[in-house]
């Protein structure tokens, strides 16, 4: 699916492409070598930034920048939201939480969802990007991945127009 930001992304702050994207790379969970940039280590030990934010370990990119980080004494935080549901049964299940628990271990810190967000969307595996609608704290409509990945801009706009409409935009004119 293509579409265009309407928001530069990286305005404000410094950033450097370590190189153009390879045909068939891919950062997906189920291929750890789908995209490996072993040039991370370098460019994290020049711009040795206060603190680096890196959101799992599932690419030897980002095992390369973990380490890279670790060598270089830069904080690292992990922000996640692992799916504990999905654990293997067995055996490799206690492997799974073994491997786990040593991983997370190496990060300095780690962000997460959280409780009141796991409350809410109980019924949803983790999905992003996904859009929810809450009402007096319950969910009321949600916007998963598969949803917004299958249709264009202008149905999701629509979507979520009409959603806000049903579920919210009474009691906001109400309140006005």
């Amino acid at each position: 699916m293509s579409f265009q930001w309407d928001t530069p992304l990286v305005e404000g702050y410094r950033c450097r492409i370590l190189r153009a994207a390879r045909p068939r790379e891919s950062v997906h969970s189920e291929r750890f070598w789908g995209l490996d940039v072993p040039e991370i280590g370098a460019a994290l030990g020049e711009s040795r930034p206060d603190v680096a934010l890196i959101p799992g370990w599932h690419s030897v990119t980002l095992a390369r920048a973990l380490w890279a980080c670790r060598r270089a004494r830069i904080p690292t935080l992990y922000r996640g939201d692992t799916h504990l549901g999905l654990r293997p049964t067995g055996w490799r299940g206690a492997v799974w939480g073994a491997r786990t628990r040593r991983l997370v271990h190496l990060f300095d810190g780690h962000l997460s969802v959280g409780t009141r967000a796991r409350e809410y969307l109980t019924g949803y595996p983790p999905s992003s990007p996904a859009v929810a609608l809450l009402h007096d704290g319950q969910l009321v409509w949600m916007m998963e991945r598969r949803q917004i990945e299958s249709q264009g801009m202008d149905a999701i706009v629509r979507d979520l127009t009409t959603a806000f409409d049903q579920h919210c935009a009474r009691e906001t004119a109400e309140k006005a």
